[in-house]
């Protein structure tokens, strides 16, 4: 039955990081967006494999081993979590191997056929038109975010393709997210984010997405919000913000509340009565009386009381030394 339905992307637009891609599959998991069935028939391609459409498919119910267009594509390329392949100008002849070219335009191997690897500190950028490379100087970091290192290698296709590819598991379940998108149209702003998506809005991913998977870098920290050790920080804002703000509104409350109440009965008792009496006089001769310093530090327990914000008792300094220690923020 679903081979004879129309098929329909699951999203359209463009997958900037791994958060965005996240953020798709929630939405497909949640039953938002929904995955594709089956690949795209032969008639189907020249109206769906087109710049902006995104298609996920669960492997198992769909029965999609592998993904085709009936594309060229140039060999992938990693880009933090994803693969990135290029539209090429034509398809690699049979039995040739897929090698990238060198500085002249040609491949360079060695003997048996292996391709040489280009030293890392080399700028491996050419003219570039004439070999379908729209790139004539060395491209920008937000160039290289939509390409990656597929600049000159192959004879890309002017104005071609970009397939970008990711896979998260669920429940033992592999997903799969495809991609397509020109690079003029993401530099244009045509393609939306699926934040921009009312649909989308308030979508976060369940934490098996962003801690049960092997990515090979960390996930990134989005415009729209940041992700933390697996946690999204506008939850975490709502979560944490009402236990972070009394601890700082309690402190003042804290501090005044001793000051109200002790003063009249404890302040009075232990610093300015017997001071005037009793302690001058017995500081200068009899140094043994050192308990009465003892008295000037449970001016200590005044500060106490003051952590003691729960003691909401009548006597808040009544209970001495072992509270404050036993005493808990929370």
């Amino acid at each position: 039955m679903s081979g004879t339905m129309p098929l329909q992307p699951t999203f359209y637009g463009f997958i900037g990081d791994t958060t965005d891609a996240l953020i798709i599959f929630e939405a497909c998991l949640s039953g938002k967006l929904f995955h594709v069935p089956r690949r795209p028939h032969d008639r189907e391609r020249q109206d769906l494999i087109k710049s902006g459409n995104i298609f996920v498919y669960e492997e198992h119910a769909s029965g999609i081993k592998r993904w085709t267009d009936s594309i060229s594509w140039s060999p992938s390329r990693i880009l933090g979590n994803y693969l990135l392949y290029r539209e090429l100008e034509k398809p690699f002849p049979p039995g040739e191997k897929k090698r990238a070219r060198g500085r002249n335009g040609k491949s360079t191997t060695q003997s048996g056929g292996i391709t040489k690897s280009r030293p890392r500190n080399s700028v491996p950028f050419q003219t570039g038109l004439e070999h379908g490379n729209e790139y004539t100087t060395v491209p920008s970091d937000d160039e290289r975010h939509l390409v990656g290192s597929l600049v000159d290698s192959y004879d890309f296709k002017e104005q071609g393709l970009v397939k970008k590819t990711i896979s998260i598991t669920y429940q033992g379940v592999p997903h799969h997210l495809v991609s397509y998108y020109h690079v003029e149209d993401v530099k244009a702003g045509l393609l939306p984010s699926p934040v921009d998506d009312p649909r989308l809005r308030g979508v976060v991913p369940r934490t098996e997405l962003l801690t049960g998977q092997n990515f090979r870098a960390p996930i990134e920290e989005a415009q729209h919000g940041t992700y933390l050790s697996g946690a999204y920080m506008p939850n975490m804002d709502h979560q944490y913000a009402p236990i972070g703000f009394p601890t700082h509104t309690q402190q003042p409350a804290l501090q005044q509340q001793p000051q109200q109440q002790p003063q009249p009965q404890h302040q009075p008792q232990l610093q300015y009565q017997p001071q005037p009496q009793q302690h001058q006089p017995q500081l200068q001769y009899q140094p043994q009386q050192q308990h009465q310093p003892q008295q000037q530090y449970r001016p200590q327990p005044q500060h106490q009381p003051q952590l003691q914000y729960q003691p909401q008792a009548l006597h808040p300094t009544a209970h001495g030394y072992p509270q404050p220690y036993g005493q808990t923020w929370w």
